[in-house]
């Protein structure tokens, strides 16, 4: 089984925390102020809030494995062979820049998840590339800091937070690692898109429930 690092920032997850605040917030200022009136209209409100940030937080990450890129973001999924992808600027979030010409955002790691601490300078390939926290087939992050170098695993599917930085040094060390050529082939460096129903599918529930709710309650 091929290595495959699926990546999401720590914004993400405080956003989905900010809205599911917010929403209960909402409920509960509902229930004191003004009682049981408008309750179903005020709690479909907020699902749809909740619903809503699911898609466009919580849901979308960045996949890097053996082949090249998985690029899920809220309306789409965009998938980049290594043997066509030329360069990965990070500097104000990620884009990629394909064989074609293409250039591609990354949602994940959009400017608000950059910061200047990110630009360091890089670790060397065999300190950055060593077993480090992970071992051959392990999937622990529970050691891991983030913002710090990724360390490569041999096989197996992990889940973690990182940042611009880590992930741009991630997606160098992976090219390495499995070197590919980009010759002969146009099949192979074609990108793929697709559109994400999983995450339109909430999205539009959530749009759904804030219109129901909006409408019960006036």
């Amino acid at each position: 089984m091929e290595p495959r690092y699926k990546l999401r920032t720590t914004s993400q997850y405080g956003a989905m925390a900010a809205f599911s605040v917010l929403a209960i917030t909402i409920v509960i200022l509902q229930v004191v102020q003004v009682g049981l009136t408008g309750l179903p209209g005020t709690v479909l409100f907020c699902i749809g809030i909740v619903f809503l940030a699911m898609a466009f937080y919580a849901m979308p990450y960045l996949e890097v494995n053996a082949e090249g890129l998985v690029v899920a973001n809220t309306l789409t999924t965009v998938t980049v062979p290594f043997r066509s992808l030329i360069a990965v600027e990070s500097r104000w979030g990620m884009r990629l820049t394909t064989t074609n010409g293409e250039s591609i955002g990354v949602r994940v790691f959009s400017r608000s998840s950059s910061s200047r601490a990110q630009y360091k300078p890089q670790r060397a390939k065999s300190e950055s590339a060593s077993s480090g926290a992970f071992g051959s087939h392990s999937h622990d992050a529970s050691d891991y800091k983030v913002g710090n170098a990724i360390p490569l695993i041999s096989s197996g599917t992990i889940s973690m937070r990182a940042t611009t930085y880590s992930a741009s040094s991630l997606i160098d060390e992976m090219r390495d690692a499995y070197p590919v050529t980009r010759k002969a082939d146009p099949q192979g460096m074609a990108c793929s898109r697709a559109w994400a129903w999983d995450r339109i599918g909430i999205a539009a529930l959530g749009a759904a429930a804030i219109a129901t709710g909006t409408a019960a309650l006036f």
